[in-house]
């Protein structure tokens, strides 16, 4: 088994926040549709969150560095920072206020601002197979789900995928995340999203693994719509 630089992190569950937050934006946001985050579907201008609303009683220091919001993420200035140092592509890191449901702003503390972030750079990368806990929920669209061990080397990813942006989603895996050695590595050396990410080290596809795949990819079915 070859290691990949490339890391995949399933995000773990316990840092949803539900529905505590919600994003505004001038236009509606696509968040309201499972594809946009699914299939990593960029924003317009008008889609960007200009606010953070909370709930009743919400808890800012429940927060923490990062959290998961539905499909997208929300997180601290200082984690925003380390973000900043990587290529993101399209993917939009945007400065939000909290502010609860009157308008008034929220303190976030030792947070500082918050920032709300969309991946939007897709990479085929995964090569899903049945070994790796991975099943087919969508074929007509190529979508596989599944929750891999969290060890070096569980799943097979191309190794093509290896260059360019340094966090992306493959439009294939719906609850998958991925990053560079490069990016993991400075999120650990700030202590940033440890537990809540978990990182690791996927293993480079051979021929093998390619020709046991549980389904194969839909691209076209999962581009933005006007797009296909």
């Amino acid at each position: 088994m070859t290691l990949s630089t490339i890391h995949f992190s399933q995000v773990s569950g316990k840092t949803a926040l539900k529905l505590a937050i919600r994003p505004e934006s001038p236009s509606p946001c696509p968040y309201a549709s499972m594809d946009a985050g699914f299939f990593g579907w960029p924003l317009s201008d008008d889609q960007v969150p200009t606010r953070l609303v909370a709930a009743p009683g919400f808890d800012p220091d429940a927060l923490g560095d990062v959290r998961r919001m539905e499909w997208h993420f929300i997180f601290s200035a200082r984690a925003a920072d380390v973000l900043r140092n990587f290529d993101l592509g399209s993917s939009r890191l945007t400065p939000v206020p909290l502010v609860d449901a009157d308008g008034r702003d929220i303190p976030t503390g030792d947070l500082g601002p918050l920032h709300h972030l969309h991946v939007s750079e897709r990479k085929d990368t995964l090569v899903p197979l049945e070994e790796d806990m991975f099943q087919g929920i969508n074929r007509p669209r190529g979508l596989v789900s599944g929750w891999p061990d969290t060890k070096p080397g569980a799943i097979p990813v191309e190794e093509e995928a290896e260059t360019g942006v340094e966090l992306w989603r493959d439009p294939m895996w719906d609850f998958g995340l991925f990053a560079s050695a490069r990016l993991v590595e400075a999120l650990r050396a700030a202590d940033i999203g440890v537990a809540e990410f978990q990182w690791m080290p996927a293993r480079r596809a051979t021929d093998e693994d390619r020709a046991n795949i549980v389904l194969a990819r839909q691209n076209h079915a999962t581009m933005p719509p006007n797009q296909g």
